[in-house]
């Protein structure tokens, strides 16, 4: 079992520990907002890190290469229905459920693409790789997830922050500021939802002339993203009068 595993699975166990954290009475626990909000945030650290072992010490595997993007979008999903369902005041359900919904369906999609791009890629040289490269995590996913890591982590720590006996309200801060700061995370997460949908498109764009060539890829393509042309025929020479 290599590090970056065994991160992997340290990760999926934090899953029912960030959701037994999620049910304790914030009237009796004022901690277990912050404790569960450090738990998703130990979790994102994780993801990090076991990528960037697995890169840095050559430790990748078929095991982590399926366990890590389990592992990711089972707490990140388990955490996004959480809050929807009861979301933190002064938000509705309704204002958390659309970004949400967004999400989990651009990680369905997601999850698929790249699935089918690994059964379907066929190595070759088509148009500087095959469709499993084409859907290969860009800096636009990466600030995606930014994004909706650090919002979701400040929505889960301010849930309950200013409720009678929240964090919040025993350190004196006012239930404005609490309330701007949930609303701000939350225009974070729509962000990030946003960049979500985005990089949906580019994905999808990218690999969509493997839809339609399937098992080559199509014409190959210049830097320049124009199919190459075959090579011109010699004009035929007009026949003297």
């Amino acid at each position: 079992m290599t590090a970056p595993n065994v991160l992997t699975l340290f990760r999926l166990a934090l899953v029912p520990v960030f959701f037994a954290l999620w049910f304790v009475e914030h009237g009796d626990a004022a901690w277990a907002p912050p404790a569960a909000a450090s738990v998703f945030a130990a979790a994102a650290v994780t993801d990090w890190l076991d990528g960037y072992l697995a890169r840095r010490l050559a430790l990748t595997s078929a095991f982590g290469a399926f366990l890590d993007p389990v592992a990711d979008k089972v707490m990140v999903c388990t955490a996004l229905v959480l809050m929807a369902a009861t979301p933190p005041e002064p938000l509705g359900n309704a204002e958390l459920s659309l970004p949400v919904v967004v999400i989990v369906c651009r990680e369905i999609a997601m999850s698929a693409l790249r699935e089918w791009a690994a059964a379907s890629d066929t190595g070759g040289k088509t148009g500087g790789g095959g469709a499993r490269s084409a859907v290969k995590v860009n800096s636009l996913g990466k600030w995606k997830t930014a994004l909706q890591m650090v919002a979701m982590v400040a929505l889960l720590a301010l849930r309950h922050a200013a409720s009678p006996g929240g964090w919040a309200q025993r350190l004196g801060l006012s239930t404005h500021l609490v309330h701007s700061a949930t609303r701000f995370s939350l225009g974070l997460l729509w962000a990030g939802a946003l960049l979500a949908v985005v990089s949906l498109y580019y994905y999808m764009s990218s690999v969509w002339r493997f839809f339609l060539y399937p098992g080559t890829g199509g014409p190959a393509f210049t830097e320049e993203g124009k199919a190459a042309s075959s090579p011109a025929r010699p004009a035929a020479r007009r026949r003297a009068a």
